[in-house]
């Protein structure tokens, strides 16, 4: 049980705890993770539906999704563009996304706030 900042903020924060570095392509994935959530905020995202998608969103963050894209060399730091060959040829080719090169990473907030750089735009 833990308060992060009371109803209606940061519902949760999750990522790796342990990685490992695969020896031949070097890219990182993890071996276990951490996810907190604030108990101040968990009846109202009971009530309106949505805690199991908040779980999942959270269960992304531990296995790399927004939390190893700049370790593993997937998002350009200076740009945002995200850089990942399969994800940019699906956005392109299967969703037929032409309004930008490469599925639009965040860019409200700022470097370490949890936001930027760490999720998907929408």
């Amino acid at each position: 049980d833990e308060v992060q900042d009371g109803e209606g903020g940061v519902v949760g924060a999750a990522g790796p705890l342990y990685l490992r570095r695969d020896e031949t392509t070097r890219k990182y994935t993890t071996i276990t993770g951490q996810m907190r959530f604030d108990v101040a905020d968990v009846a109202s995202l009971v009530r309106h539906g949505v805690w199991e998608d908040v779980i999942m969103h959270e269960m992304g963050h531990v296995i790399g999704i927004g939390t190893l894209w700049y370790l593993n060399g997937l998002v350009d730091r200076s740009t945002l563009n995200y850089l990942g060959a399969n994800a940019v040829n699906v956005w392109k080719n299967d969703w037929g996304c032409e309004s930008t090169d490469a599925p639009p990473v965040e860019k409200d907030g700022r470097p370490g706030d949890g936001t930027y750089g760490g999720h998907w735009d929408e």
